[in-house]
């Protein structure tokens, strides 16, 4: 944060300019301005958005088109370098059950110990590196979004890309059910500097002034 000056200059040494300047709709836009210059500072300007670095899909129920479905991944833009993973999986073959509110969590992540640890970390505790994967469970509509510590969501970010697949879910259409969470996965992560919190904040703040 920019230190400020309490220190006030004398009255004789304000050009006459200035003071039209302290208030009303010019002190708004100054301070959006002030905002702004401040936000393109802090927050960096995102990467140009890629196709994943990899796409791979793991269907466990031979419920999705596989090819198809990767020819569709591979189109999505992401902004961050990622390797993008599908999941279809039944819970119950991990000995989940469908009536436990973490059985996707728990089924993904037993899954993943016994058949893929290349999607965990090397300590087993995280998710792997630049690993962004989708779950699906078909004959719940269990979904789940999960990644890696470098490119993960806010707890909002994964709630609203996995809201973007229940519709196409709704109605059974599982390859668009996943390409709307990556689509809505892709957006999210690392976004333009409008969708960072403190330029929301002069959004709010500028009408307010």
């Amino acid at each position: 944060m920019t230190a400020r000056s309490t220190a006030r200059p004398a009255p004789s040494s304000t050009p006459p300019d200035l003071v039209l300047l302290t208030g009303g709709p010019r002190l708004v836009l100054l301070l959006v301005i002030a905002a702004v210059t401040a936000l393109t500072t802090v927050v960096p300007v995102p990467a140009q958005a890629m196709p994943p670095r990899s796409v791979e899909v793991i269907d466990t129920l031979d419920a999705v088109d596989a090819p198809a479905l990767t020819e569709e991944l591979d189109e999505v833009g992401f902004r961050s370098e990622v390797d993008l993973r599908v999941l279809v999986l039944d819970v119950t073959a991990q000995g989940r059950s469908t009536s436990d509110d973490r059985a996707l969590n728990d089924a993904v992540l037993l899954y993943a110990r016994d058949f893929r640890p290349d999607l965990l970390s090397e300590d087993g505790d995280h998710w792997a590196d630049g690993t962004v994967i989708l779950a699906l469970v078909p004959g719940n509509r269990f979904l789940g979004t999960y990644a890696g510590e470098d490119v993960k969501l806010t707890d909002g970010g994964f709630e609203a890309a996995q809201e973007d697949m229940r519709e196409e879910a709704q109605d059974g259409d599982w390859e668009a059910t996943i390409f709307a969470g990556a689509a809505e996965y892709a957006d999210r992560l690392d976004g333009p500097a409008w969708q960072h919190p403190l330029a929301l904040l002069v959004i709010i703040a500028a009408p307010a002034a």
